[in-house]
């Protein structure tokens, strides 16, 4: 079975989809009517699978093939613009080539990259970042703000 997971809805995000996993045990505990389950996202899939493969592409080239091939949604999959060049991948998780593609981009670019899932979606983003769902509308959520002067808000 697949649980669904989504934040309550705001004037800002409307019923957001936080986690998206599927059920791999459930136990029924001792207090009467208490049920335990342990739910896994679909990055257990990626860590999971173990396969040879060779791809010539940049890191969010192979990051972006993996995630179609699995049939799985990419969601923010950070661009390095950093061709890797051939990458062979012998008895590797699809979880490790993502990661292994990405610490060699990280020896150019100078940026360390995680990944994640975020709701139905699988993220690579830089380490540090943080995805928060969350609609900023000027006059509205933002009251004070020391942006630099070249940096404005922009109403839609």
């Amino acid at each position: 079975d697949l649980i669904w997971f989504f934040m309550d809805a705001t004037d800002y995000v409307p019923n957001y989809l936080c986690f998206v996993g599927k059920i791999y045990e459930t136990t029924k505990g001792t207090n009467k009517g208490t049920i335990t389950y342990t739910c896994l996202d679909f990055l257990n899939n990626l860590t999971k699978s173990i396969t040879n493969k060779t791809y010539e592409a940049t890191a969010e080239g192979i990051a972006t093939s993996i995630i179609s091939e699995f049939g799985l949604q990419a969601g923010i999959i950070t661009p390095t613009g950093v061709n890797i060049g051939t990458s062979v991948f012998e008895d590797k998780s699809y979880y490790e080539m993502i990661v292994d593609s990405y610490k060699k981009a990280s020896k150019s670019t100078g940026i360390k990259y995680y990944v994640s899932m975020e709701g139905a979606y699988v993220m690579v983003l830089p380490e540090g970042y943080t995805y928060v769902p969350l609609k900023i509308e000027k006059g509205k959520n933002i009251i004070h703000t020391d942006l630099p002067k070249d940096i404005q808000l922009i109403e839609n």
